[in-house]
């Protein structure tokens, strides 16, 4: 939405808040599925922003899951269990046993090491259920197994009969910094997985990717273009030996452009010759990646706009009692008056769920769904958050 949208939608929201541009979601979807012409499907991470679960049904093949909250969330959005992949560093046997329970198909889970492929082949045996499994190759961290480890345990498969071994997941990280090292990523997965064809007789049917394609946030970002992303992993797609499926896992590069966070300017002082904008918002729910301390600008909109006085470098800054919260230091702009509203772009990812939103017992934000069709609707009201912060059970 440009600038004259937003001055006719700004009074009618209640700030803080996150507005979440439906039809500029869908129409990104569409484009990244368009360029890969079919040779891959798109997982949508949902940890990203749940909010968009139930909007991108009918959009996105499969929905990433790494909690029980997240599952329930899935649920509610009218996911069906072939949609989802059940993934995460911790599984709860107790909250993975009402799959079993309840009758239905069973969803993709992924193993991330060989306590969590016993637990899958404890349940699946106990309930006699045959279940398939993505094994989580590691990338360097805590997720995952290493190489050794995987071809270990496809080299003992025969111990896991009710278990079928799909393929392997992969997430390298966010924020890639180029495109070639996105398209190294993939091809080196591939080659592993050709490399265990040979050495344990076990061919993948699929492959789940997280390419971690970047979103440039602030005025200094230089991360490659969307075109350029997609025509690499495009030309990726067309040279890769792998013949099963590809998934590609996407969270950020998918919600990111499609989130608007808007805070109203409840203040404005001169302190020692720095000029400071007070918000109603802050830090605890505004989240980019690679921000520090405010140091780094991205967009803004200043609605309704207009700007009068001395250009000079501005620090907005939160309503939360912490010298740390400060969004953004020396934004340059004229005269700022309480009663106008900053509109932070590219907020659609990790905002509305990431930051320390219990901080101070402030409520959390409205949010709002856009769409040309239907307007602006909220789909949750400010919620109080002092309940949290105080004692449920005397």
């Amino acid at each position: 939405m440009n600038t004259e949208q937003w001055k006719g939608l700004a009074g009618q929201i209640a700030t803080p808040a996150y507005v979440f541009d439906l039809d500029g979601l869908r129409a990104r979807v569409r484009r990244i599925r368009g360029a890969l012409e079919g040779r891959a499907g798109i997982c949508y991470a949902i940890k990203a922003n749940p909010f968009l679960t139930g909007p991108l049904m009918g959009e996105a093949d499969s929905f990433e899951l790494c909690s029980p909250g997240e599952v329930r969330i899935c649920e509610r959005a009218g996911a069906g269990r072939e949609q989802m992949v059940v993934s995460g560093v911790y599984k709860e046997e107790s909250e993975l046993e009402h799959f079993f329970t309840d009758g239905g198909p069973l969803p993709l889970f992924t193993a991330e090491s060989e306590g969590q492929l016993g637990l899958l082949s404890d349940l699946s045996g106990r309930y006699g259920c045959r279940m398939d499994v993505l094994l989580r190759l590691t990338s360097g961290n805590q997720f995952g197994m290493d190489k050794e480890t995987v071809r270990g345990i496809l080299n003992r498969r025969a111990q896991y009969p009710q278990l079928r071994f799909l393929g392997l997941q992969q997430y390298g990280g966010t924020q890639k910094k180029t495109a070639e090292r996105i398209t190294r990523n993939l091809e080196k997965f591939a080659a592993f997985t050709a490399e265990l064809e040979q050495q344990t007789g076990w061919r993948a049917e699929c492959l789940e990717f997280g390419p971690g394609a970047p979103v440039n946030y602030f005025d200094t970002d230089h991360y490659p273009g969307d075109e350029e992303i997609l025509q690499a992993l495009s030309a990726c797609l067309d040279n890769l030996s792998f013949a099963g499926r590809i998934v590609f896992e996407m969270g950020r590069f998918l919600a990111a452009d499609c989130g608007t966070y808007l805070t109203r300017v409840v203040d404005v002082k001169e302190n020692d010759g720095q000029s400071y904008c007070i918000v109603d918002g802050g830090i605890h729910q505004l989240n980019y990646y690679g921000q520090a301390l405010g140091m780094r600008i991205p967009e803004i909109l200043r609605l309704p706009g207009e700007s009068t006085g001395t250009v000079r470098p501005w620090n907005i800054c939160g309503a939360l009692c912490t010298v740390n919260d400060v969004l953004v230091r020396g934004y340059r702009a004229g005269d700022m008056h309480p009663g106008e509203v900053l509109a932070f772009c590219r907020a659609g990812a990790y905002g509305v769920s990431e930051g320390s939103a219990l901080f101070l017992s402030r409520d959390l934000p409205a949010v709002y769904f856009y769409e040309k069709e239907k307007g602006l609707r909220p789909v949750r009201l400010r919620t109080a958050t002092d309940p949290l912060n105080s004692p449920a059970i005397q």
